[in-house]
């Protein structure tokens, strides 16, 4: 089995996307595609698997030329993709989504339920998942939602499978049952090809990797003839400067911020922490441990069942909303920016000073001129281009959302800043412009309460970390301490539980 792109060209108006790519991906390997967001790479996957049509080129598959007209018709073809953005549909159960379209039938008429409960089993079991077949899509973590869209592509039973950052949303355990899976599929004779910004899991997953840079390949060779740092030259073009991640330790942390006393809701059980000013805190733990739900109890944005909180040593009645919590300065950064972060048919600039129009009014007015000066004071403090500014952002790369996003909160002037997931999907220069900006914050005597699945970025960027395990704080790990071992160990309630 095989693809074969021969003169790959894709052009939206004057942007060009991908410039003549000459790709084959062989059967039997697993073949990584890297770059910076907006590299072309996602656009290039979509390509293949019918999202996107091509503006120049062929595509050939098994040495016969295919023109696909949508996903659904490549998934006919084999050609199955699970894509960076969920597309699951959240009023639906875990189980009708995982056979949505392809469901087993008894008769044309009759869905044969046992023969779908039966597949179901099998698929969550190749992937070690736990997940209730009966509950709606929507009501899940980010992490199990992802989940069951791998699951909804293995049970197509695919020839070519595409992955685009297919872990971004998942923690240790759920990466490793899903790099078991990779391997088996390679073994069946599939063709794998996989997106990720992950350097290190790109060398350690992948038998080939391709590099795109401004829309072209750049570079394509077996793994073992690339380094991290060979990657990150071919990416962006030079060699790479030093790591500046983690470099800078915020001052010793001063005056308490926030104590949150016996926090219970959801999946959180009986927490109490507290956070300072000039800190970053992170949030460690496996999917489904209550690290989301722990911020979004915190940001108002689900209620508890009972807690208490002090706010600068004053005790306050529980914020009843995201924007009660945004008053007294505490602004959320959600982990799901497709359905909950973006107005994708608004400009960038928009979707930035949305939130905090105040400043941005002149006598009551709103003109585009203000929107875009404010929206380009806080994107340049992560990074973004000012050029962007007036496209949509539903056409910007999932990683220019991202910082896009992270603009917005600081457009909001926070005290404290309570992100989930905050660097997921995006490549290792924004990573670095991400955590630059988090710093900053903590530098300028803010704080940062920060959830991630990547345990390095933990170790690097954060103050403390908390380690969650079955909806409580196990673990209050600081400085020297915080080891990436630890943290795994401590969430997987092997190391530190009496």
């Amino acid at each position: 089995m095989s693809v074969r792109l021969s003169n790959i060209g894709k052009r939206y108006g004057a942007t060009r996307a991908l410039n003549g790519v000459d790709l084959t991906l062989t059967g039997g390997r697993v073949h990584a595609l890297v770059g910076e967001n907006g590299a072309g790479k996602s656009t290039c996957l979509g390509i293949i698997g019918g999202r996107t049509v091509p503006s120049t080129g062929e595509i050939e598959l098994d040495g016969e030329r295919v023109t696909f007209a949508s996903p659904a018709h490549a998934a006919s073809n084999g050609v199955v993709s699970i894509y960076q953005e969920l597309s699951v549909i959240p009023s639906m159960s875990v189980l009708h989504n995982v056979f949505l379209g392809s469901e087993p039938r008894r008769t044309r008429w009759t869905d044969d339920s046992a023969a779908m409960r039966t597949a179901y089993a099998q698929v969550a079991s190749r992937i070690g998942a736990d997940i209730d077949p009966d509950v709606e899509v929507g009501s899940l973590s980010v992490g199990d939602q992802q989940m069951v869209e791998i699951m909804r592509a293995l049970s197509r039973r695919p020839r070519v499978m595409l992955m685009d950052e297919p872990t971004a949303a998942l923690g240790p355990r759920e990466r490793q049952a899903l790099y078991g899976v990779i391997a088996g599929l390679r073994d069946e004779g599939v063709v794998v090809a996989f997106v990720s910004h992950n350097l290190e899991e790109v060398l350690g997953v992948s038998d080939d990797i391709s590099v795109f840079r401004d829309g072209e390949l750049c570079g394509s060779g077996p793994s073992d003839q690339w380094s991290r740092d060979s990657l990150m030259s071919a990416m962006i073009g030079h060699p790479p400067q030093v790591d500046l991640r983690g470099t800078s330790a915020s001052p010793k942390p001063r005056k308490e911020l926030l104590r949150v006393d016996g926090l219970s809701g959801g999946r959180v059980e009986d927490v109490s922490l507290d956070v300072r000013a000039g800190e970053i805190v992170g949030i460690a733990g496996l999917v489904g441990s209550g690290r989301s739900t722990l911020l979004r109890l915190i940001a108002g944005a689900q209620r508890p069942t009972t807690g208490r909180w002090q706010l600068d040593g004053v005790k306050q009645p529980w914020p009843s909303s995201v924007r009660s919590a945004r008053r007294q300065g505490i602004v959320y950064l959600t982990e799901d920016r497709k359905a909950q972060g973006i107005l994708p048919e608004s400009t960038t600039a928009e979707n930035i000073v949305l939130g905090r129009l105040g400043p941005v009014a002149r006598r009551g007015i709103v003109t585009r001129r203000s929107v875009r000066d404010h929206a380009d004071v806080a994107g340049r403090q992560v990074g973004f281009a000012t050029t962007r500014l007036s496209t949509n952002i539903g056409a910007l790369s999932g990683g220019n959302q991202q910082k896009a996003l992270l603009a917005r909160v600081l457009h909001a002037k926070p005290r404290l800043i309570l992100a989930d997931e905050p660097t997921r999907g995006v490549d290792v220069g924004a990573k670095d412009e991400i955590s630059r900006a988090l710093r900053d914050i903590a530098d300028r005597g803010g704080s940062v309460m920060m959830v991630s699945s990547e345990y390095e970025e933990l170790a690097e960027n954060c103050d403390r970390v908390l380690v969650m395990w079955h909806g409580t704080v196990v673990a209050e790990l600081r400085g020297p301490d915080i080891g990436v071992d630890t943290m795994v160990k401590l969430s997987f309630g092997t190391e530190g539980l009496t």
